[in-house]
């Protein structure tokens, strides 16, 4: 499920934003983005690590990760971040064994969405939900400082 949300009072970021060409516009956004994202990620690493079975040596948290969405980006152009698990679907060993640090970890959704047998323990959405007002201000302040960085 994608959350969506809405800037609302970023006036003096948008002027700025319609006085730099669209090239500088996009790198600057793109920075910004990736920077107020790295909030996210270390929440749900947070998140996660209390949940990791210490008997294994393969952690979700080693695996959460900031993506850029390049094939969506090459398609419509516009910038894209995804925060997710990187894991693997397919060729996943019968039995899925502990393959150790940054091992595959394809249960992730178990604990995140929950089963008809065991309740959600979401890590993901709860760093979203407790960070948003934090990823916005750093987004508008790291937006501000590149387009400052531009226009000199």
């Amino acid at each position: 499920m994608m959350e969506k949300f809405s800037l609302v009072g970023f006036d003096k970021v948008r002027a700025k934003l319609r006085l730099v060409k669209d090239e500088i516009r996009g790198k600057a956004t793109r920075s910004a983005l990736r920077r107020a994202s790295g909030i996210l990620v270390r929440a749900a690493k947070e998140n996660v690590q209390q949940l990791d079975d210490p008997e294994t040596g393969r952690r979700i948290a080693d695996n959460v990760q900031l993506q850029f969405g390049s094939k969506v980006y090459a398609q419509t152009g516009k910038h894209l971040y995804r925060i997710g698990v990187g894991t693997r679907w397919q060729g996943v060993a019968k039995g899925n064994p502990d393959t150790g640090p940054r091992g595959n970890t394809p249960h992730w959704h178990l604990l995140e969405y929950g089963t008809k047998r065991s309740r959600e323990k979401s890590f993901m959405r709860r760093a979203l939900r407790n960070n948003v007002n934090p990823v916005i201000t750093r987004f508008e302040r790291e937006l501000n400082r590149e387009l400052d960085k531009a226009l000199k």
